[in-house]
């Protein structure tokens, strides 16, 4: 894992609040931009196995645009008020888009370190792997508390937040880990 896809990570993990629906303007363009450096990544490992699979950035790409739209013609997920099947089919799609876009790093993230787990024991990798996993086990639970106490759901983002960050420090850190994929 070289030091562009950490920085990659860091732009998708990115968060300027601790809403679960986050609208912002900049936590969409760290995502659009850590989404192209992943796939610069994928285009140019698309010669050997890697889990950066063009078609699955690219739709991330294509959500987190999707979500910039929206937040551009100002349509947000709380002001959307349900009185006819089309807004409770906008309201279900929007959510379903926030939570791609905030699931899926973390999904390639695990993945990725699965992939180089496999190649080495250093427990760097090791502690970052478990981080990852730790909080995509917090998501379901901080979705839960999202549509049960709001209040308490910025605690799960935080978390969610601290360990991101804790995993890439982690592999920030691991000297041998920059020069496996180099």
């Amino acid at each position: 894992m070289s030091q562009f896809v950490i920085f990659a990570f860091l732009m998708l993990f990115f968060k300027t609040n601790l809403r679960l629906l986050d609208e912002s303007f900049l936590y969409l363009m760290t995502n659009l931009i850590g989404g192209v450096m992943l796939l610069v990544v994928s285009k140019k490992e698309s010669q050997t196995p890697s889990v950066f699979r063009q078609k699955g950035i690219i739709l991330y790409i294509v959500a987190n645009l999707c979500l910039f739209l929206l937040t551009i013609v100002q349509i947000e997920s709380i002001p959307i008020v349900a009185d006819a099947i089309s807004d409770y089919i906008l309201a279900l799609g929007y959510l379903v888009l926030t939570l791609f876009v905030y699931a899926y790093p973390l999904y390639l993230c695990l993945k990725q370190l699965k992939m180089i787990k496999k190649d080495s024991e250093s427990r760097s990798i090791s502690m970052g792997h478990s981080l990852i996993t730790v909080a995509i086990a917090l998501i379901p639970i901080t979705i839960g508390l999202f549509f049960l106490a709001p209040a308490f759901s910025q605690i799960g983002i935080g978390t969610i937040l601290m360990l991101e960050l804790a995993s890439m420090f982690f592999l920030y850190t691991d000297k041998n880990l920059l020069r496996i994929n180099k």
